[in-house]
Protein backbone atom coordinates (compact mmCIF):
# COMPACT_ATOMS: atom_id res chain seq x y z
CA UNK A 1 0.00 0.00 0.00
CA UNK A 2 3.30 2.34 1.42
CA UNK A 3 4.62 1.24 -2.49
CA UNK A 4 1.45 2.01 -4.48
CA UNK A 5 0.71 5.36 -2.78
CA UNK A 6 4.19 6.79 -3.41
CA UNK A 7 3.93 5.61 -7.14
CA UNK A 8 1.15 7.95 -7.32
CA UNK A 9 2.82 10.44 -5.85
CA UNK A 10 5.63 10.20 -8.31
CA UNK A 11 3.35 9.76 -11.11
CA UNK A 12 1.75 13.04 -9.81
CA UNK A 13 5.02 15.15 -9.14
CA UNK A 14 5.90 13.99 -13.17
CA UNK A 15 2.46 15.66 -14.41
CA UNK A 16 2.95 18.41 -12.41
CA UNK A 17 6.39 19.05 -13.85
CA UNK A 18 5.87 18.27 -17.63
CA UNK A 19 1.93 20.40 -17.17
CA UNK A 20 2.58 22.41 -19.97
CA UNK A 21 2.88 19.19 -21.96
CA UNK A 22 -0.64 18.19 -21.09
CA UNK A 23 -3.61 19.81 -23.12
CA UNK A 24 -6.52 20.39 -20.81
CA UNK A 25 -8.06 17.39 -22.46
CA UNK A 26 -5.83 15.35 -20.05
CA UNK A 27 -6.01 17.34 -17.01
CA UNK A 28 -8.22 14.23 -15.78
CA UNK A 29 -4.18 12.33 -15.44
CA UNK A 30 -3.99 14.54 -12.46
CA UNK A 31 -6.80 14.11 -10.72
CA UNK A 32 -6.54 10.29 -11.05
CA UNK A 33 -3.31 10.49 -9.47
CA UNK A 34 -4.66 12.68 -6.61
CA UNK A 35 -7.22 10.20 -5.74
CA UNK A 36 -4.56 7.22 -5.25
CA UNK A 37 -2.93 9.40 -3.48
CA UNK A 38 -5.95 9.99 -0.82
CA UNK A 39 -6.91 6.48 -1.64
CA UNK A 40 -3.77 4.78 -0.05
CA UNK A 41 -3.19 7.82 2.59
CA UNK A 42 -7.48 6.66 4.01
CA UNK A 43 -6.02 3.01 3.49
CA UNK A 44 -2.93 3.52 5.30
CA UNK A 45 -4.76 4.64 8.31
CA UNK A 46 -7.86 2.04 8.45
CA UNK A 47 -4.98 -0.64 8.26
CA UNK A 48 -3.25 0.74 11.12
CA UNK A 49 -6.65 1.60 13.10
CA UNK A 50 -7.60 -2.41 12.20
CA UNK A 51 -4.40 -3.40 13.76
CA UNK A 52 -4.47 -1.78 16.64
CA UNK A 53 -8.05 -3.15 17.38
CA UNK A 54 -6.76 -6.84 16.60
CA UNK A 55 -3.62 -6.40 19.07
CA UNK A 56 -6.15 -4.76 21.91
CA UNK A 57 -8.35 -7.95 21.31
CA UNK A 58 -5.41 -10.54 21.34
CA UNK A 59 -3.99 -8.86 24.49
CA UNK A 60 -7.35 -8.50 25.94
CA UNK A 61 -8.59 -12.13 25.33
CA UNK A 62 -4.78 -13.67 26.99
CA UNK A 63 -4.99 -11.46 29.93
CA UNK A 64 -8.50 -12.29 30.54
CA UNK A 65 -7.96 -16.09 29.77
CA UNK A 66 -5.09 -15.91 32.63
CA UNK A 67 -6.84 -14.16 35.55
Amino acid sequence: MVLGTALWAAAALVLLLTGTRFSSDNGWWLWTCLAGIVMGLLGMVYTRRRAAVYRAAATGGQQGDTA
